[in-house]
């Protein structure tokens, strides 16, 4: 594009692109069923959804001779977030009453990175380069 003006046979202000993608995935469908509660209805309950944003910034560069420069900066997960995987057996029973993550045996600290579901790592930032003739 030649949007602005130009500095040096280049246009700063010209050739953005901005782009952003987003996820939404609904929770697990699982059964649960607090302590006293006879009913069997199965897959009762629905856990966390996923949600996730990604954006990727490019400047792209033409120069006289035909090579096209692009420079990129992506941030996957950009807003940081996480969820819980689906707990089982005890550790479900104390969070749903609860609303307690288990802890470590030892320590008693929570454990974090033991109970996020990894589809969804922590932010992520990369750059890039690219060139074509």
């Amino acid at each position: 594009a030649t949007l602005g003006p130009s500095a040096g046979g280049l246009r700063p202000l010209g050739d953005w692109t901005l782009s952003l993608y987003s996820v939404y995935t609904g929770g697990q469908r699982f059964t649960y069923h607090s302590p006293g509660d006879f009913s069997t209805e199965p897959l009762n309950e629905t856990w966390k959804p996923l949600y996730r944003t990604d954006m990727k910034l490019v400047k792209g560069f033409g120069s006289p001779r035909g090579v096209t420069t692009e420079v990129s900066f992506e941030v996957r997960n950009l807003f940081n977030q996480h969820r819980l995987r689906l707990l089982g057996g005890d550790n479900l029973t104390r969070y749903m009453e609860e609303g307690v993550l288990p802890t470590h045996p030892v320590t008693g600290e929570e454990m974090t990175w033991d109970f996020y579901d990894f589809d969804l790592m922590p932010r992520e930032v990369f750059f890039g380069l690219s060139m074509k003739w």
